[in-house]
């Protein structure tokens, strides 16, 4: 009987408002949405030419899928569609002007899907906006000005979206923006520095990489704020000035405050100051916030950080570590769900051996679902691509195990950069949400003339002093062998010495 009471009532619920599939929305949402499916070929969205985009039972309100919605709905099923997610796709061409029929729409994301700009000038009509992450547009040039009515945003990322424009001073008044990421683009002229006085609930901004200027004072860059604005020509006056023209303008020759160049370095990424295979690697523990960047003291190097998950805003969760055994230099890392960049300035001209030491220590490669994660990330040394969907635990045959990769470049400029930058591939939630992105566990540079060792892992020694004992071994159970070889047989020869003469004496 209770059987039969629960089903009734789950067909009730579906069958009635607010219970599942009779949802009602309006034609020109419904229209926009139909565009996208036609523009992209969403397979998952074929249906949407006759089911209504808010039913609840439809694959493209799954969260997780990588092209989804999801709705607001009042108790009579009249839906609004208030977010889109359309990240981490293979689309093409731009994005269509019909996105801004989704007036009512709180969050847009579409980024590291293959697609082009410019962005379409309809996005102005979304004022409902709390969250706006667009990314990794090629193509045209696109300008700020549909922003302007935009003031409900709580998060705004244009990252590599081909933007050149002036950093708009209306961002100023919008009172709610929290996150502000517009790094890798073609901004110019002065950082309105009203932007960060006027706005305090602003906690992080990234602008790095952008032809932009300016001076910030310490009442400006305020203690909870966390600002990256590496690769720019702000604070020219700061004493890391010198530091910054150089990653700036990549301008040779660039030996760090004319300091004589050296031809190695060794850093321990998330990591103490240590000596590992006769190497000594630098400390790199510095808490990083959701974009921000650290200059070592002596100017030598320096790295940079910017996030795209921003549930866990606290740096400390950007370096990771694990009680495993292991070698130490294996057991902290760096870790970022978007970019992570290291750059070394003062090295002498000439050939370097690159070595990126790697062990994941968050993902897990047991069978359970916790196996299931993929961090997938690329490697760009001196701006050239030479990992593309770089996998760990693939590499190095399992997690908590070390895996070295090395890389012969050449340093013109006195400069060398490492940037490991996530691209949207891979898991992004397992064992958690936001374990995704670029993971690196030391690096060691060494020049050609230099005769630095390489750094291995302990496993790799266990398995050569394992041969070494294993020939020795083998040696000596060899000697002894043919010790007692020729032992018992000059024995044998003694012993028909002796029966030859006892045989004689008995004849005579």
């Amino acid at each position: 009987m209770r059987f039969f009471i629960f089903l009734f009532a789950f067909v009730f619920s579906i069958i009635t408002p607010g219970g599942g599939g009779l949802s009602n929305t309006t034609a020109t949402e419904k229209e926009a949405l139909r565009n996208i499916q036609k523009r992209w070929r969403i397979t998952t969205w074929e249906t949407l030419l006759s089911i209504d985009p808010c039913d609840r039972l439809k694959p493209w309100r799954r969260d997780g899928e990588n092209a989804w919605i999801n709705c607001s709905c009042d108790p009579n099923d009249n839906c609004s569609i208030i977010e889109l997610s359309l990240g981490t796709n293979r689309f093409s061409g731009g994005i269509p002007s019909t996105v801004g029929s989704l007036t009512l729409l709180e969050q847009l994301y579409i980024d590291s899907s293959g697609l082009s700009g410019p962005l379409p000038i309809d996005l102005a009509n979304m004022t409902s906006l709390k969250t706006l992450k667009l990314g990794d547009l090629s193509g045209a040039d696109s300008n700020l000005s549909f922003l302007e009515n935009m003031k409900s945003l709580f998060t705004l990322s244009l990252r590599n979206c081909q933007v050149a424009d002036e950093i708009p001073p209306f961002l100023a008044n919008f009172s709610n923006l929290t996150y502000l990421f517009l790094g890798n683009n073609a901004l110019s002229d002065l950082f309105p520095s009203e932007v960060l006085t006027e706005n305090k609930n602003l906690t992080t901004v990234d602008v790095s990489f952008n032809n932009i200027s300016g001076s910030l004072s310490s009442s400006d860059l305020r203690e909870e704020l966390s600002m990256n604005y590496i690769g720019t020509s702000m604070n020219k006056q700061s004493d890391s000035q010198p530091f910054l023209k150089c990653i700036e303008m990549e301008s040779s020759p660039c030996t760090s405050n004319n300091r004589s160049a050296v031809g190695s370095f060794s850093v321990n990424c998330g990591g103490k100051e240590l000596s590992f295979s006769g190497i000594d690697f630098f400390s790199d523990t510095t808490p990083l916030g959701m974009a921000d960047f650290y200059i070592s003291s002596n100017h030598r190097w320096a790295v940079s950080s910017s996030q795209s998950f921003i549930s866990k805003p606290n740096g400390s969760n950007f370096i990771v570590n694990t009680d495993e055994p292991m070698p130490k230099l294996y057991q902290t890392a760096r870790i970022s769900t978007r970019s992570l960049r290291y750059y070394v300035v003062g090295l002498q001209n000439g050939t370097y051996k690159v070595e990126l030491l790697f062990a994941e220590i968050v993902m897990d490669d047991t069978p359970s679902w916790t196996g299931l994660g993929r961090r997938i990330f690329n490697i760009y040394i001196q701006n050239q691509l030479v990992e593309q969907d770089f996998n760990i635990i693939a590499e190095a045959k399992g997690s908590k195990t070390p895996y070295n990769k090395t890389y012969k470049i050449t340093v013109a400029n006195n400069i060398l950069d490492i940037h490991l930058l996530w691209s949207g591939r891979g898991t992004c939630c397992i064992p958690a949400e936001g374990t995704y992105g670029p993971l690196v566990s030391a690096i060691n540079v060494t020049g050609e003339d230099h005769s630095t060792p390489s750094p291995t892992s302990s496993s790799h020694n266990e398995r050569r002093a394992g041969i070494i004992v294993g020939i020795a071994a083998g040696c000596a159970a060899a000697v002894i062998i043919l010790s007692s070889i020729v032992y018992l047989w000059w024995k044998r020869i003694d012993l028909d010495h002796i029966q030859v003469r006892t045989n004689t004496a008995k004849q005579s």
